[in-house]
């Protein structure tokens, strides 16, 4: 039985030619380690090794194209000037939006191209608009690397988890619209398995709550500039109380970055707190941005029952590249480790949980963590988020990481301290009565200038929206009521 192709790889014979084959030995090697991570076969199209003797070579790259799931361009000049390549991008960018999908373009920027360094030269070229907006995997400093080196290894691994995750993603049911604590969710999941869970799609919005009728347009300006430009502020805190539309307005944060293409997680701290923050939310958060944790896994290699044996330690001198390694290191640990307590572990973890988080900036042009309903976060995760996220964040460790928090306090912090490096948020916008009438709008309810106003009023005059919500449903439903 013939297998089904998963991907399909473009790019010009010249570049691969020219660095001796190169392009091939990637594929193959992406091939295998996503097998690796997967458990079942991979299959990337190439042209010279997948059309067989005698077979119409156009309409086999088409039939390709339309049979496989994603598309994988390695960019270089060539690439652009190559209208074969650009036949392909052309037809599988049809194929993608035919599937609804706007993460199955998987670019490999191979060699420094100016037509994406520039955005002038893009202004006539749309496929290299297209491109330069997607998120990229850099291998220019890989170009003449040795496929068996640890970076090598390392980012082909982080490729096969970022395909595994848009292998998993589903389109959300309806009922998903209304949040879940990360915790809540995590428990109707059942027990952990064995091995790392694979990376989590946070589920996109659907319908409009009533929280997004409200524009938030300045608090969503300022979230824009953190992510156009790499030298702002990369930290946004929010308070607020309860019912005023935090979580919508990061829903719309969410979505603006869905957009974009740009990385991101979502905790809400709602119920059971994480027990060893250090290694638990750390492999959260590393879960929903399709992170492979190799430093984490290095850093608890004294922890572990693989790291325990003298033998395997010397096999693998202290570093862990091999996936089956490193499940064995991440599973061994259990979460109530007494040592895990230690300063020095925790000092450890953290600095792991950095770098890692690190590496995957480097690759991306931003990479963003919301973190919701801060009030309910217990002094250990406080703790831990300020080490190993806040302050890093704060004296430009981790460059191009944005975190936003909202809920009805800020993080412990002393503002003098902070409001150079972070927007401080302490109220946020309120609703007019055109946004009441709207609501009513798309609910189905048709009101006048002065109900609307006597809603506005109801809820503190356009401060608490889901007030305004709850008071036109309300009214609606006396108003139809026989």
């Amino acid at each position: 039985m013939k297998q089904k192709l998963k991907a399909f790889m473009s790019y010009t014979h010249l570049d691969d030619q020219n660095d001796g084959k190169r392009l091939t030995l990637f594929r193959e090697c992406l091939a295998k380690e996503v097998r690796a991570q997967t458990g079942k076969e991979f299959l990337i199209f190439q042209d010279v090794e997948d059309i067989g003797w005698g077979q119409d070579f156009e309409k086999r790259i088409e039939d390709a194209i339309k049979e496989v799931t994603f598309f994988i361009p390695i960019i270089t000049p060539s690439f652009f000037n190559s209208e074969y390549c650009r036949e392909e991008l052309r037809q599988f960018l049809k194929r993608e939006e035919q599937l609804q999908r706007n993460d199955l373009i998987l670019p490999v920027y191979y060699i420094a191209c100016p037509i994406l360094e520039d955005r002038s030269k893009q202004a006539t070229d749309e496929l290299a608009q297209i491109i330069a907006a997607r998120q990229r995997v850099d291998w220019r400093n890989l170009r003449f690397a040795s496929f068996k080196s640890q970076k090598v290894r390392r980012k082909l691994a982080a490729m096969a988890v970022q395909l595994r995750a848009a292998m998993e993603r589903v389109q959300p049911s309806p009922a998903s619209d209304a949040p879940r604590s990360t915790r809540e969710r995590r428990a109707s999941e059942g027990p952990s398995l064995s091995i790392p869970p694979s990376p989590r799609a946070v589920e996109k919005i659907k319908s409009v709550p009533v929280g997004e009728i409200v524009d938030f347009e300045s608090e969503l300006k300022l979230f824009h500039g953190m992510l156009a430009d790499p030298s702002e502020r990369r930290l946004m805190f929010i308070q607020a109380p309860g019912g005023r539309g935090k979580t919508c307005l990061l829903r719309l944060m969410r979505r603006y970055c869905e957009e974009q293409g740009v990385p991101f997680c979502w905790v809400d701290f709602r119920g059971e707190s994480y027990d060893n923050p250090a290694l638990t939310l750390a492999r959260e958060i590393c879960d929903q941005l399709g992170l492979v944790p190799w430093h984490l896994a290095e850093a608890l290699l004294l922890l572990s029952a693989y790291g325990a044996k003298g033998e395997a330690r010397a096999e693998i001198g202290g570093d862990v590249t091999d996936a089956q390694i490193f499940i064995q290191v991440l599973t061994k640990v259990s979460t109530t480790e007494e040592a895990l307590r230690q300063d020095y572990i925790k000092q450890r973890l953290k600095r792991a949980f950095v770098a890692d988080l690190a590496d995957l900036a480097a690759d991306k042009k931003a990479v963003v963590c919301f973190l919701d309903h801060f009030e309910d976060v217990s002094n250990e995760e406080e703790s831990w988020l300020f080490e190993a996220l806040l302050c890093p964040l704060r004296e430009n460790e981790l460059r191009r990481v944005i975190a936003v928090t909202t809920g009805r306090r800020w993080p412990k912090i002393e503002d003098w301290e902070w409001e150079g490096c972070a927007h401080l948020l302490g109220t946020l916008s309120s609703m007019t009565i055109d946004h009441v009438k709207e609501y009513a709008g798309r609910i189905g309810y048709d009101i006048s200038d002065e109900v609307a106003r006597l809603c506005w009023r109801a809820c503190r005059e356009g401060s608490i929206p889901l007030h305004m919500g709850a008071f036109v449903k309300n009214l609606k439903a006396v108003e139809v009521r026989p």
